[in-house]
């Protein structure tokens, strides 16, 4: 991530697996991960960064009801801020 210390991506990365409940596949590759897994990933490579505008084309599509509120409730946090 251009701009950004080693840090701040460490702490940035480590946020946004929690935030998405993915902590306990960070070391899996996403080949290996499930559809809803692989659509929280693809989340949270459109959210690192701290990105301005982000455009999203039903993000919660096939989810389950839990992981679906996970990400909206994740969505109205980052993108109110």
């Amino acid at each position: 991530m251009k701009g950004f210390t080693e840090a701040e991506v460490k702490k940035e990365s480590e946020a946004l697996l929690r935030q998405l409940q993915l902590e306990e596949k960070k070391n899996v590759l996403s080949a290996s991960l499930s559809g809803g897994q692989k659509r929280k990933l693809s989340l949270g490579c459109a959210l690192i960064g701290r990105s301005k505008v982000v455009v999203l084309d039903e993000p919660t599509s096939g989810m389950d009801p839990e992981a679906r509120r996970v990400i909206w409730n994740l969505l109205l946090v980052r993108l109110a801020s």
